[in-house]
């Protein structure tokens, strides 16, 4: 069986970049080939340096210090997703960026860049951009699926990186109508707008890996999951939503609760089939929501729906024409029944889209 190299954001603990990386791994798989994750590492001394003050600060969090009790979470957390990772993800081998440009890859016939925000400008390091953008292989071999910048215009000081890093890519698609409008912009090159790798899978085939929580789970339930902080109106109304539904919450991004916070993703998927209603400003927060059918609201991250990353979210939502579940001043829209004979109807066309350049890429690869 000949190997694919499958190239995306890799460690922490976040539940959407792991489901994604899964996804696309099983499309790719099912189409005939073996994937091969790489998982990247720092191999700078300043990262040994950070890692010691990092592991002081667990200990103390672990001592119950309360200013160090996030680092403590984290690390339980990051316990949980490895072993997802050890268990679904397959073919894993680390990898630092600044060492993928002097190995030899001849045994791999192809690399996927994506999903998610690969092509990102938050803290660069050396050769970060040109790794996601896969300039260690020679341009035939470059692929991409749905990748997201994540931003609405280049940084200069990498533009000419990224500029490089596009033209050189076999066949381009993006996740959201800006990185098609960056990419145009920058290059001249059209990109296909693709669905989130997430959602060429069936909702059985999700909850066919997913996993209700070793933790008491009441039968009615609100999940709340806000990746970034909401603004004291949008904190009043969800509290006032949650009162007037008497319903309990369960906050999977509450580091003061570390139940709750050490839902490993089989678990997360369970909780977002199973909720009453889901309160999110995560992308994949709405797509699950959607697949399961529940009733959810998107809140403005920080309060601003104009932030540069919610552009995803909006072309999620406006794929579906569920345009008027992001908040607007009231959470009543969590009480609308979601259409699902719809949802089906445009998860049909938007398969159908990303099957279609998928078998694309699937011929150029049975060629090498």
């Amino acid at each position: 069986m000949k190997k694919i190299l499958l190239v995306t954001l890799q460690g922490g603990s976040n539940y959407g970049n792991r489901l994604q990386n899964y996804a696309l791994q099983s499309v790719v798989e099912r189409m005939g080939w073996e994937v091969h994750n790489p998982c990247y590492y720092f191999e700078r001394e300043i990262f040994f340096k950070e890692k010691i003050k990092e592991m002081i600060r667990v200990v103390l969090g672990f001592l119950r210090y309360s200013r160090f009790r996030l680092p403590y979470c984290r690390v339980r957390r990051e316990k949980v997703f490895r072993r997802f990772d050890k268990k679904y993800i397959h073919n894993r081998f680390k990898l630092s960026f600044e060492k993928a440009f002097s190995m030899a890859w001849e045994e791999y016939v192809a690399a996927i860049s994506g999903s998610d925000q690969v092509w990102h400008k938050w803290h660069v390091l050396p050769k970060e951009l040109e790794y996601f953008y896969l300039m260690f292989l020679p341009e035939e071999k470059r692929f991409v699926y749905a990748p997201s910048f994540g931003f609405e215009e280049f940084d200069q000081k990498t533009i000419q990186i990224h500029k490089s890093g596009l033209s050189g890519i076999r066949k381009l698609s993006c996740r959201e109508n800006t990185g098609k409008t960056l990419i145009r912009e920058l290059t001249g090159r059209e990109a296909e707008v693709l669905c989130d790798p997430t959602l060429l899978m069936e909702a059985d085939e999700w909850r066919g890996i997913s996993r209700k929580p070793k933790y008491h789970v009441p039968q009615h339930f609100v999940l709340e999951y806000l990746i970034t902080d909401v603004d004291k109106d949008i904190q009043k109304k969800v509290a006032e939503f949650v009162a007037r539904k008497e319903l309990p919450v369960i906050n999977v991004f509450d580091y003061t609760d570390l139940t709750h916070f050490c839902t490993s993703p089989e678990e997360f998927l369970w909780l977002l089939d199973h909720a009453d209603y889901v309160l999110t400003n995560s992308f994949h927060g709405c797509v699950f929501s959607i697949l399961f059918n529940t009733k959810f609201v998107v809140c403005g991250r920080g309060g601003d729906e104009r932030d540069t990353m919610f552009d995803r979210i909006r072309t999620l939502l406006r794929n579906f024409g569920m345009e008027q579940r992001i908040y607007n001043g009231s959470l009543d829209v969590a009480d609308e029944e979601i259409d699902s004979g719809t949802i089906e109807d445009r998860l049909k066309e938007q398969r159908k889209t990303a099957h279609s350049y998928l078998n694309e890429c699937d011929e150029l690869w049975k060629k090498r």
